[in-house]
Formats: C-alpha cells, structure tokens, sequence
C-alpha cells in the first residue's frame, strides 16, 4: 500500500465556513442553566460541585475525542482465538472502557443506591445527561 502524500502535496480544495467550530473547552454543566436549576429545585444542590468538575471533564476535548473513538470503532466480534477454538467474545475499543471508568467514577453505576440524600436520582441522571453528550451507548452497561 503506498503512503500518503505529504500534506504540504495535498492541494486545499476550499475554506470552509459553514462549519461551526469544534465544541471543546467549555463547561458542559455550567454553561447549561436548566440542568443546573433543575438540579438545585429537585433536591441535588449538594452534587453541584461535583457537576461542575464533570462539566468540565465532558466539554474537554479529550473526553470528546474519546468519545468519537468509540463510534468511530464499534464493537467487533471475536469468534475465534488465534488457534481456532471458539471464544465468542466482544472487543470493545479502549476508549469505551475509558469512557465506562469515567462513568464509574462519578458514579453514575451507583450513586442512588449507595448514597440516601435527597435528590440523589437527580444527581446521577444530571451525570448521566452529560456523559451521554459524549457518547451514549456506553451507558447501557452502565
């Protein structure tokens, strides 16, 4: 297979600008007044903080290129090992799983479950919504 040419070879073909520019660096969390009323009416105020520090984390541009990673690299089915025998076992990019372990750190697995405050469904569905924004299908096991 030949390399590609040089990007200095590559010819622009056009500017672009009816593109908006890439989402990255902002608070997902702070920088959305419903969910942040929501969150205070319904009985979750004492998860703000910690909101915020995911807000920050889910408007990262490295969580965001997690999460086009893990689209950009579905699931693949290993049927077989490398000496034929059966396995049937999904492989899943690393990236999911970093999103997955993100997900578990902020709880989002377990939070109503292991903490009785008010509001604590608010608080894990308010985290729920923003890790979602990266990229929802890891969810499911979550």
């Amino acid at each position: 297979m030949a390399a590609p040419p040089p990007p200095e070879a590559v010819a622009p073909t056009h500017a672009v600008t009816n593109q908006a520019p890439p989402l990255a660096g902002l608070n997902a969390y702070g920088t959305d007044r419903a969910l942040g009323e929501g969150v205070a009416r319904y009985g979750a105020a004492w998860r703000a903080d910690a909101l915020t520090e995911l807000g920050a984390l889910t408007g990262s541009a490295d969580l965001r290129e997690q999460g086009r990673l893990a689209n950009h690299h579905p699931p693949e089915l290993q049927a077989f090992d490398r000496y034929g025998n059966r396995v049937d076992r999904v492989v899943f990019h690393p990236s999911y799983h970093r999103l997955m372990a993100t997900s578990m750190r902020w709880q989002l697995h377990s939070l109503p479950w292991v903490d009785e405050r008010e509001g604590r469904m608010v608080a894990r569905c308010a985290a729920t919504y923003l890790m979602s924004q990266i990229e929802p299908g890891h969810g499911c096991p979550i």
